[in-house]
């Protein structure tokens, strides 16, 4: 399969999982469920809106709503304009909570907060990138550089 399918599919998965009501868009209360389960705070409505607005005018769509096909375009727009490094580096540091280092368990409890369920394979395939269960910030761009 090719990468770029690939990725769709990966978001396409991702998205299913943020669209909590199933509606086929994600809307404020979605956004603001994203940034409560996995950074621990609470947007504004004025943050929430510019958070929908920024996706979809980074994936050109005149579309009112952030439906599927806005937030791949969105996602693969904003992946293929800089560098992986530059926009995964305050991800790292959130969830990592500033440490220089992020352990597979950290990862492990992010993903149960999005409502990612890992199977078992997935925690050995996690433990085999990361064998001391703990990545730098080097090792972390690195192991979703080869992911997506």
């Amino acid at each position: 399969m090719p990468k770029s399918e690939v990725l769709t599919s990966q978001l396409s998965y991702i998205f299913k999982i943020f669209d909590r009501g199933q509606k086929g868009k994600l809307d404020n209360s979605d956004i603001c469920a994203i940034f409560s389960n996995l950074l621990g705070v609470i947007p504004t409505n004025d943050e929430l809106t510019f958070i929908i607005s920024h996706l979809r005018s980074i994936a050109n769509s005149n579309i009112h709503d952030l439906n599927l096909s806005t937030f791949i375009s969105a996602i693969n727009t904003e992946l293929s304009s800089k560098p992986l490094s530059s926009l995964l580096r305050g991800v790292f540091y959130g969830l990592s909570g500033g440490k220089d280092v992020i352990t597979t368990n950290e990862l492990l409890d992010m993903a149960k907060k999005a409502y990612i369920n890992i199977s078992p394979e997935a925690e050995y395939r996690l433990l085999a990138i990361f064998p001391n269960g703990t990545a730098t910030f080097d090792t972390f761009v690195e192991a979703i550089g080869q992911s997506i």
